[in-house]
């Protein structure tokens, strides 16, 4: 799914329905992030945030599994974000040299920016279902939770 102009938490596509709250506020700790995506969506696309890229909004995947945030070479592209280098990336498909972009990825649930160079990867291309991933480099800052029963997905500052 590609990052949209103008979605955001209260998207109307109901293939990313996405409710959540901050620390301070619901009894929560400020260091606390919570919020709910349907159970059944976890199963088929994995944990997601939204995430926001050069005016457009969208999610990301929490990839637990990614040493590094990335997104897809073709929205980056799309996007028209200047080329700043190149990285080495080695993964389940294999090593290759990818493009890094002038950007920063916004989490603007979790009050964090992936800073530039953003990595670029083929994530649609390989079968991705979103045109972000938030790796380690981010997901190390936090301790998560996912319940898979209820949809909750909630992050503790660590």
């Amino acid at each position: 799914m590609s990052l949209r102009r103008g979605r955001g938490y209260g998207t109307e596509d109901t293939r990313v329905p996405y409710h959540a709250c901050r620390g301070g506020r619901h009894r929560l700790p400020a260091s606390v992030v919570q919020y709910y995506v349907p159970p059944e969506s976890l199963l088929a696309y994995g944990p997601y945030i939204w995430v926001a890229l050069a005016g457009e909004e969208g999610p990301g995947l929490l990839d637990t599994g990614a040493a590094s945030s990335a997104i897809d070479i073709a929205l980056a592209k799309r996007l028209r974000l200047p080329v700043s280098g190149t990285h080495e990336t080695t993964g389940v498909t294999g090593t290759g040299q990818y493009p890094q972009f002038d950007a920063d990825l916004e989490i603007p649930l979790l009050e964090t920016t992936v800073s530039r160079p953003l990595r670029g990867l083929p994530l649609i291309e390989l079968g991705h279902p979103w045109d972000a991933v938030i790796g380690r480099d981010v997901l190390c800052q936090f301790e998560m939770l996912i319940n898979g029963r209820t949809g909750l997905i909630r992050l503790e500052q660590a």
